[in-house]
């Protein structure tokens, strides 16, 4: 037992470095250290982004999968000169933005006819009631082109986007979530959203004229 605690101290005072060449040796207490070392931090901003606890564990065991099996690349240095601590806190952000984008689907009223206000939930939506079912098929459609639309943003920029449309964070919450000033989240999310309105408005436009129809 007393073998074992020195070595756990002895491994907690090593940098990441030296941690993830012992781990991906097989160093199984060097991975442990890592995986303590990180976890308040990262269940922190995982919350912040999903808000739900149980999905932000899940999320976290995600995230310490994808290191143990980047072992071999990150021992080769592959963060492209970055921290540990900046390489797992992208990939949590990245898996959040993937749960936050299966939570809750967009909506083209959402993002084409709600007014640019400061504090708004884009909770409702024009297009989603007393659908005939092929109606619900070309939603489902615009839903997927939404969703396409959204991955040509910059990350930067979509993150802040299904943040904003499928958690409904303000822009504070945004900012304590990414990183960045609140000014900034309302500046990004601004050029994305008429991005976004440029790309998408002549499908709406072609929808909303087929619906009047009925």
């Amino acid at each position: 037992m007393q073998t074992n605690l020195t070595l756990s101290r002895q491994h907690s005072d090593l940098t990441d470095d030296i941690l993830v060449r012992q781990a991906h040796v097989g160093d199984q207490n060097a991975f442990e250290i890592l995986v303590d070392r990180y976890s308040a931090l990262l269940y922190l901003l995982i919350s912040q982004l999903v808000r739900d606890e149980h999905l932000a564990y899940d999320v976290l065991q995600h995230v310490f999968i994808q290191l143990y099996r980047s072992l071999p690349t990150l021992e080769m240095g592959g963060r492209k000169g970055g921290t540990l601590r900046a390489w797992l806190s992208q990939v949590a952000r990245n898996r959040s933005i993937d749960e936050l984008r299966r939570k809750r689907p967009i909506f083209f009223s959402e993002i084409v006819l709600f007014p640019d206000e400061d504090e708004y939930s884009p909770l409702t939506t024009v297009l989603d009631s007393d659908l005939q079912p092929e109606e619900q098929v070309e939603l489902q459609e615009l839903r997927q082109q939404i969703l396409e639309a959204i991955e040509t943003l910059p990350s930067r920029y979509r993150a802040i986007v299904l943040l904003r449309y499928t958690d409904q964070l303000n822009f504070r919450e945004i900012g304590q979530a990414l990183g960045m000033p609140e000014s900034t989240a309302k500046t990004y999310f601004s050029r994305a959203r008429k991005h976004l309105r440029t790309m998408l408005e002549p499908e709406y436009s072609s929808y909303s004229g087929r619906a009047s129809l009925r």
